[in-house]
């Protein structure tokens, strides 16, 4: 089992994230490297994982480096709310392919193209932000998951159509744009959960209250 724990320092004006090793067999520590690379928000993060294992390559090729540019917000952001960073990863190559000033002629903004309704609504004050802009997004998945009990056809139907017009309609609209959403979330989605599952860092809450960050979903304490 690889454990990770992260903390902030402040330097200057530099905030590193650490990420820290705790393996249980000494021969592991010896054989683990640490890799070092930049977060979308300028934060150097240290782990034992290389990108091409922190984002599965279901992407094309021209989209592979600007979307493992975003993947430590992903996962870090949908951890805290108990998202898959996968679905997130689906949600916003669909949306946006990765492209954090994205605006639709809707006015749908940013990667995860937050309406400005919704942005209100989860208090994203800046959408063009990714940090901001992934924030509200989960948090809107988050909400929708619990609101459609965890129907994925229904929550990906809301979040491209809104949840009142789901419900209005009893299921996912008959809308050609929001069908054709769907089915491409999906099958993004089913693509990148098909990967080992020792590509996800989950987020563990101790029972003393500190948060283990993990790539085993139910870790004991150590």
């Amino acid at each position: 089992m690889i454990c990770l724990f992260s903390f902030l320092m402040h330097s200057g004006r530099t905030m590193i994230l650490f990420t820290l090793l705790l393996l249980l067999s000494p021969v592991s520590m010896q054989a683990s490297q640490i890799h070092s690379y930049e977060r979308a928000d300028g934060i150097r993060v240290l782990t034992n994982l290389v990108q091409s294992q922190i984002h599965h390559s279901t992407l094309p090729p021209l989209l592979q480096k600007r979307a493992q540019l975003y993947q430590p917000l992903v996962w870090e952001i949908s951890n805290r709310y108990g998202v898959d960073g996968d679905l997130v990863n689906a949600i916003i190559h669909v949306e946006s392919n990765y492209l954090p000033k994205a605006i639709s002629p809707k006015g749908c903004q940013g990667l995860m193209q937050l309406h400005p309704d919704t942005s209100r609504r989860f208090g994203v004050y800046n959408p063009l932000d990714p940090i901001q802009n992934i924030e509200g997004g989960v948090r809107y998945l988050d909400f929708l998951l619990d609101y459609f009990q965890s129907d994925l056809e229904l929550v990906l139907a809301a979040y491209n159509s809104g949840e009142n017009t789901v419900k209005r309609y009893g299921g996912v609209p008959p809308y050609p744009e929001t069908v054709n959403y769907v089915s491409k979330v999906q099958q993004l989605y089913t693509t990148a959960q098909a990967r080992p599952p020792t590509d996800k860092i989950f987020r563990v809450l101790q029972p003393n209250g500190e948060i283990l960050l993990t790539n085993t979903p139910k870790s004991p304490i150590f």
